[in-house]
């Protein structure tokens, strides 16, 4: 009877940390997304958006402005 508690809550804790770390990727392409979008669209100044995200994003008001900056002005054409 204890062993079967045991598995039961093993497969308790794996089913939690698979859900955490999933979360915590869903969040990361969240957070990356100005950085993505700029690089998707050959943005000029690809690194410094990044750089701007990665420092600012946290704020929620950097993100905002990493992502209005990679999407509006002028992307480069080939």
């Amino acid at each position: 009877m204890e062993h079967s508690k045991k598995s039961i809550v093993g497969a308790a804790v794996w089913s939690l940390v698979v859900v955490v770390l999933f979360c915590v990727q869903v969040i990361a392409l969240g957070y990356f997304a100005p950085t993505a979008i700029a690089k998707y669209r050959k943005r000029d100044g690809v690194r410094l958006i990044g750089f701007v995200n990665v420092v600012t994003g946290w704020t929620g008001i950097g993100w905002i402005v990493c992502l209005f900056w990679s999407l509006c002005g002028l992307a480069e054409i080939y």
